[in-house]
């Protein structure tokens, strides 16, 4: 029994049971602490914060039928911090945006702030920049003539250029008012294919330039035409002389009365044309319209004016005068016997 005593009271007891109280502290603290640890975690889950640069789209509002606006930017960089979920729809988000307010600009360089919007209240925005530096400019516009030319080299040698157009001869440009000033006229240069044989047609595009002939940089409505070159084929040398001939005048009578009823003679029944060989030889009479309306019941006399014909260069004479008197009932017997008696002659001779 002494020795069971003595046993309990010992040192070594006392330090047995002191370090099994020990190693039982030392776990109830270590279990409480990684019990705290596990929590904090998800509680930081639960509210991390990020942060990241987005950039979004700058609209600058002026009145573009008045103004141009140069040295805006298309974007600007914002850094955006806050709950880790709403900075990631944020940098999703199309309704994010940066607005810059020009609807009463002056005219010239200028500074202008820029508003953001469609942040979330718990979103921190750091613009990389509240201002930009803008170039207001004033628009004009002016009509000007369009020039244009082509390579005659181009030209098979066998055709001539009967006509050359454009579709267009004036465009209005439209620019900084400086530059407008500056245009002289608008060119047109169509390019010809070689040995150029046949008809030919292209859209052109025009080019606005100063009285040297440097290119202005401005905006051209219509922005092309169309060129358009016809072509004839040569004509041969001989068929192309300059020649005289003579053919005879055909009278083609208007009006309400009937030539039978008149006795109708004309100052010369030919005349003298003028022209390429090639066109007189097409030629062997010519029309005279006479309008016996404009003649008196008693006749009378009148000068019509003979129609040259196309490609003839002159025509002698320019004038015929023709001569009517009414036929009576002795002259229609008289010329009744007078043919007769041609006949009869000619009867005889034969």
């Amino acid at each position: 029994m002494d020795n069971i005593k003595k046993f309990f009271s010992g040192r070594w007891f006392r330090m047995a049971v002191s370090l099994v109280f020990t190693l039982i502290i030392f776990s109830y603290v270590n279990g409480t602490f990684s019990g705290n640890g596990a929590n904090r975690a998800t509680d930081q889950q639960l509210v991390a914060t990020d942060s990241t640069t987005i950039s979004v789209p700058l609209t600058v509002k002026y009145d573009d039928s008045k103004y141009y606006v140069t040295g805006a930017p298309e974007t600007v960089k914002v850094k955006i911090s806050g709950p880790s979920s709403l900075v990631l729809q944020a940098s999703k988000s199309s309704v994010i945006s940066a607005t810059v307010d020009l609807t009463n600009p002056k005219v010239g360089s200028q500074e202008a702030k820029i508003t953001f919007s469609g942040f979330a209240s718990s979103i921190t925005a750091d613009p990389s920049r509240k201002y930009i530096t803008v170039n207001v400019i004033e628009k004009a516009s002016k009509k000007v003539d369009i020039e244009s030319s082509y390579n005659q080299d181009n030209i098979s040698d066998d055709y001539n250029v009967e006509s050359f157009k454009l579709s267009d001869n004036t465009a209005t440009v439209t620019g900084a008012k400086d530059l407008v000033e500056t245009v002289d006229h608008l060119v047109a240069v169509p390019d010809i294919p070689n040995d150029l044989s046949a008809d030919y047609a292209e859209v052109v595009t025009l080019k606005a330039v100063d009285k040297n002939g440097a290119e202005v940089n401005v905006d051209i409505n219509p922005e092309s035409v169309t060129a358009t070159l016809k072509l004839e084929k040569k004509v041969d040398d001989d068929s192309s002389e300059t020649q005289t001939k003579s053919i005879s005048v055909n009278p083609a009578y208007t009006g309400s009365v009937s030539p039978n009823d008149y006795s109708i003679r004309m100052s010369t029944s030919s005349i003298q044309v003028t022209g390429p060989k090639s066109v007189l030889d097409t030629l062997n009479s010519i029309t005279l319209n006479i309008d016996l309306d404009t003649f008196s019941s008693d006749g009378g006399s009148r000068t019509f004016s003979v129609t040259k014909p196309d490609g003839v260069t002159s025509i002698t004479p320019e004038n015929i005068e023709v001569t009517i008197k009414p036929k009576t009932s002795d002259s229609s017997s008289s010329d009744s016997s007078s043919a007769s008696e041609s006949d009869s002659s000619s009867e005889s001779s034969n």
